[in-house]
């Protein structure tokens, strides 16, 4: 199994809980849209063939309790001059990526990948209705995961996101994210020890 993530304070100790665990390989990316860009080939392969786990952080459009744990079934580039109908993509050139939601008891939402974070929530009906994007309560946000899914969708042998929401969308959200990102961090390497990752099972590479 590959995990990846943006950098090694995302995932808290698991990278030495693990280290005897030769099934059990890290990737960090960089934090960022345009880093985790120049690392996607290495990223490719590094996980081809294996099962990949993406841990991280998120902002939500809902008004979540800090650190709630979440996973994603759809992840959509869209910038934020595009959410506000200001701008549009060509046709199919990043088209949504479609997960199965594979963490039994999490809730799923769609992932809003920009390369920025944005300050507002308004999201505009061209952008909507071109997406299908749905009630903006299952939204969330992160900058690095459209462009990493989309590098190892086609060479992994399955691809699951797991995201502590950190913060609301808006203009306290760096505030917040700061606030809540050591807790988000303890909380998604329990999650992974107890649930996705627990000593003793055997994990497939």
């Amino acid at each position: 199994m590959l995990v990846a993530a943006a950098a090694p304070f995302e995932v808290g100790s698991l990278p030495s809980f693990f280290a005897g665990v030769p099934s059990v390989n890290f990737f960090f990316f960089g934090i960022g849209s345009l880093e985790a860009a120049r690392q996607s080939h290495m990223l490719r392969e590094a996980a081809r063939g294996k099962d990949v786990l993406f841990l991280g952080t998120c902002g939500s459009w809902a008004a979540l309790s800090p650190v709630s744990l979440l996973t994603v079934d759809r992840v959509v580039w869209l910038p934020l001059c595009e959410r506000l109908d200001l701008s549009w993509s060509l046709e199919g050139l990043e088209a949504p990526l479609f997960l199965p939601n594979t963490f039994e008891g999490l809730p799923s939402y769609t992932l809003l990948a920009a390369p920025t974070i944005a300050k507002i929530r308004e999201v505009g009906s061209m952008a909507r209705d071109r997406y299908e994007l749905g009630e903006a309560e299952k939204w969330v946000e992160n900058l690095e995961l459209y462009t990493c899914v989309k590098a190892v969708l086609p060479v992994a042998k399955r691809v699951r996101i797991l995201l502590a929401c950190t913060n609301r969308v808006g203009l306290e959200g760096r505030k917040e994210w700061r606030e809540n990102f050591h807790q988000a961090a303890r909380a998604i390497e329990a999650y992974v020890r107890n649930q996705v990752l627990p000593v003793g099972r055997q994990v497939e590479p």
